[in-house]
């Protein structure tokens, strides 16, 4: 996700043309009925008759001089820098009473949302607000787990070339219409169409057979009719109300069911979007979505409301409402904090710490890592920065440890590397983009003929302006970092600030982001391909620094392809080695997350993340968070609290060598189902304690003789390579137990596997699984919502056994 004031930005695919070509192209498109969308079946109104002279996207191409010596040769699709009112097609009316002073959480940010069209957000700030208001197939926690959300269940094929969701029964909009599969594959068209601009995340669904084709569709060139037929070739189908099916070029890795959480996959109201694509969503009432919220008013410059969704799929959420209030002054915010005027400072900064330490709201601040990383970002399109010898004297210019010193005041940790710890993959402590080093920024440049004498030559570098987002914590940043430079280079960088909101605007586009600029990116999921491939290949947020390697390109395919985490995790680190020899930022700093919190909030405070660069406890389970009435005390929901269990069929790849040689002697005892065996090998694994009886093992796709046995995918470890020297045992299909499982996860983290051969039992129940606290889950699991188990630690010894402890444990996953 992108962050206002920091790094990163997603795919605008703009054809560039003069100012007078693209008011001209706009005028003839408004002499039609209506914008014609790339799927005319999204639309709520019939599709108006399309001139043949209009380009793909239902524009019409003219062929008449603007001037002498100018000819129109291609179409400009831009989006409005301004919207027209919109007109809600239907009214959203609450089906439930929403009381206006009932439990309101206030949480002030610093910067207002531009843009709150799920197909095209990419900033925190928007992701945020809607994930109240809609929600994806899946779910991310604080902890960084998946789980079912709109869908009820999902498995990939054994290539993994194709995954399957189901979608959750009795799912409806906020007035009551029912939300079907389609209504998902008609947001992931709407993601993909080349005639809507600035689709932000398009490029997380490339993996999508046939999907960038479409969405970097040559309009200009080719018909409508073409457009239909490219999109129905994409691997993106509904084949009922129940069930959605992508199917993809190359195996998917395992962080697809990741993307599924995020706002492109929300199941937008594509009735409301065919008038206005752009404009639509500055309504409020035009967001009729899923969420545990519904928006209720949104000014567009100070303040966004929202209410409890009373027909959410989980109930109710605590809270009344909740309303955002922004303001780019974050000292303003803190002293609202301070006059009880917000419940939640979501902007409080490292410069402002030590006032807040000083006061009496001290125990009120939250600090905790972040998965985010702050950078010089260059346009790499706009001089000097085309050039990679500036960009490696840049980052070595820039003073870290001083500006975390002075400026920061020790909340943040210096880096050069792209990925901050705690996120798989990352390799913290290994050289980065080129350190900080005065002496040899100066020499790189003049050696490079940027100078002579030891002196670097301005004229040679040219202007160099440093935009960023108006506030004072900005302004006193940037200036820092604006005179250091300075004053290393010998060479002026002028600073230019701007309105914040329009900043979001302007990082959009390659042809309007600022030549310099500091900028952060903060992780959508914890793997690294959110990292590497969702921002810095050609087609991706890279488009908008001017930045594509198509080498690197071609290794994070292969990573993103490859199903062997481990694997998977070695390409994705030679990936980011690769991109840091390009220098296309300069990597700073990795921050804090620093909030406060009134006391009476009950739950996010225990349900924080290293993505909440938002406001704390977002991706805990807000619909149970309340407020405290007073006088009375209320216990908070539990960190990772489970609202849903994740039952996981577990989808085996081929394991890496040595190979044992084996045979199989019958269906597997933990893993009820097809293609589960237990196996032996012919000689003992010593990686295996010496064992040579293995179960499960499971058949692998694509292979014949191969099985993989015991694999761990709670770890992600791969199993061992089993080569059969016999025919597998015959099998008889039979519908499984509603409530078997071979591993449980319960709500507190602890893993319980399945135990065979004998145990023992107590009160007449059998020891099913042996949990690495080294207790028991007894008797059969009790599927649900929320899956349980009855967990106990005992004490004596059969037939004496007794129960010590014992409760009814809230299961977070199985696997099947």
């Amino acid at each position: 996700m992108h962050i206002p004031d920091k790094l990163s930005i997603r795919p605008f695919l703009i054809v560039a043309a003069v100012f007078g070509l693209t008011v001209f192209i706009l005028a003839l498109a408004l002499k039609l009925p209506g914008r014609v969308s790339a799927f005319p079946s999204l639309q709520a109104t019939a599709t108006p008759t399309v001139p043949a002279n209009a380009n793909a996207c239902g524009v019409v191409i003219s062929t008449e001089p603007i001037t002498p010596a100018a000819n129109i040769t291609v179409t400009v699709i831009a989006e409005p820098t301004a919207s027209a009112e919109v007109t809600p097609t239907i009214e959203i009316t609450l089906t439930g009473t929403v009381s206006p002073t009932g439990k309101t959480l206030r949480i002030g940010e610093d910067i207002y949302p531009a843009v709150l069209d799920p197909q095209r957000a990419s900033f925190v700030n928007e992701f945020e607000i809607l994930s109240l208001a809609y929600e994806g197939l899946t779910s991310v926690d604080a902890a960084g787990r998946i789980s079912p959300a709109a869908a009820s269940s999902y498995a990939f094929t054994p290539d993994q070339k194709q995954l399957t969701f189901t979608i959750r029964d009795g799912l409806k909009r906020v007035d009551g219409a029912p939300i079907t599969a389609r209504d998902f594959e008609a947001a992931l068209e709407r993601a993909l169409d080349p005639c809507l601009g600035s689709r932000e995340y398009a490029s997380v669904l490339f993996d999508i057979q046939g999907a960038q084709l479409v969405s970097e569709f040559d309009v200009d060139t080719h018909t409508q009719a073409e457009l239909q037929t490219a999109m129905a070739n994409v691997g993106i189908d509904a084949p009922d109300e129940k069930t959605l099916v992508l199917s993809f070029a190359e195996p998917a890795g395992d962080f697809w069911l990741y993307v599924a959480s995020l706002p492109i996959f929300y199941p937008t109201d594509v009735s409301l979007t065919a008038e206005s694509p752009y404009g639509w969503s500055e309504l409020a009432g035009n967001h009729n979505g899923n969420g545990p919220f519904v928006i209720l008013g949104m000014d567009g410059e100070n303040s966004i409301a929202l209410a409890a969704n009373p027909d959410y799929r989980l109930g109710r959420p605590k809270l009344d409402r909740i309303e955002f209030t922004y303001n780019s002054d974050n000292q303003a915010l803190l002293d609202q904090y301070r006059d009880g005027k917000l419940d939640i400072d979501a902007a409080v900064t490292a410069e402002l710490v030590p006032q807040i330490l000083s006061d009496t709201i001290a125990s009120e601040l939250k600090q905790y890592d972040a998965a985010q990383t702050y950078a010089l970002a260059f346009n790499n399109s706009v001089a000097p920065f085309t050039d990679r010898i500036v960009r490696t004297a840049f980052s070595q210019a820039v003073d870290r440890e001083g500006f975390i010193r002075d400026v920061l005041l020790g909340h943040a940790e210096p880096t050069t590397r792209w990925i901050p710890p705690g996120v798989p993959g990352n390799q913290t402590g290994k050289p980065g983009v080129p350190a900080s080093d005065a002496a040899a920024a100066v020499k790189t440049l003049v050696d490079n003929g940027y100078g002579k004498d030891g002196k670097v030559d301005c004229a040679k570098l040219g202007e160099i302006k440093f935009t960023y987002p108006g506030s004072p914590v900005n302004t006193a940043r940037v200036q820092y970092i604006a005179d250091n430079l300075t004053s290393v280079l010998g060479c002026e960088i002028k600073v230019d600030p701007v309105d914040p909101t329009e900043f979001t605007r302007l990082t959009r586009s390659v042809k309007t982001n600022p030549q310099l600029s500091l900028q952060r990116w903060v992780q959508d999921y914890p793997h690294p391909q959110n990292w590497l491939s969702t921002y810095w290949t050609c087609g991706s947020l890279a488009l908008n620094f001017g930045y594509c390697n198509v080498f690197l390109d071609e290794l994070l395919k292969r990573a993103d392809s490859t199903t062997d985490p481990g694997a998977a995790i070695r390409l994705y680190q030679q990936a980011e080695d690769l991109l840091i020899r390009d220098v296309p930022g300069a990597f700073l700093y990795n921050p804090e997350n620093l909030h406060l919190i009134k006391p009476y909030v009950i739950g996010p405070a225990q349900n924080t993340s290293p993505s909440d660069a938002g406001w704390i406890g977002q991706f805990g389970p807000v619909r149970q968070y309340d407020i405290a009435d007073e006088g009375t005390t209320t216990a908070p929901p539990a960190a990772g609290v489970v609202q849903e269990t994740q039952v996981i069929v577990y989808q085996p790849s081929a394991p890496p060598d040595p190979a044992y040689k084996g045979s199989c002697f019958t269906t597997s005892i933990r893993v009820q189902r097809v293609g589960a065996y237990r196996c032996s090998s012919e000689e003992n694994v010593a990686s295996h304690g010496g064992a040579n009886l293995f179960d499960p093992c499971f058949v692998v796709a694509g292979e014949t003789n191969i099985l993989n046995c015991n694999p761990n995918p709670v770890t992600s470890e791969g199993g061992i390579k089993l080569e059969l020297t016999a025919p597998l045992p015959a099998e008889t299909p039979a519908p499984p137990d509603p409530a078997s499982a071979w591993i449980v996860e319960l709500e507190n983290g602890t893993f319980c596997e399945f135990a065979t051969g004998a145990t023992f039992g107590v009160n007449d129940m059998r020891a099913n699984f042996a949990c690495d606290d080294d207790g028991w889950l007894f008797g059969d699991l009790k599927p649900g919502t929320v899956w349980t188990a009855l967990h106990a630690t005992v004490a004596g010894s059969p037939p004496d056994t007794k129960f010590e402890t014992e409760e009814t444990a809230p299961v977070r996953r199985v696997w099947r």
